[in-house]
């Protein structure tokens, strides 16, 4: 079955909104930052979206901001 643009976007704010979710409800209960993106890539149930939070791992490993991972993201 042909899936349209607006279940696919759907789809995809689904597993945007799961995943801020996860990583907030983490950050709240004050698991700290790596521990937390890597609970949330195992849990992101999406391969992409598992990339992203990795990159985020990994630049907040190098010591940037974890907003330059989502943000080149939204660029492209």
């Amino acid at each position: 079955a042909k899936v349209s643009d607006d279940q696919h976007l759907r789809r995809r704010g689904g597993v945007q909104h799961r995943i801020a979710r996860l990583l907030g409800v983490l950050l709240d209960a004050h698991v700290p930052l790596l521990d937390a993106l890597q609970l949330t890539r195992e849990a992101a149930g999406n391969v992409h979206y598992g990339r992203l939070v990795a990159r985020a791992e990994d630049a907040v490993t190098r010591g940037e901001p974890i907003s330059s991972a989502f943000a080149i993201a939204a660029s492209t």
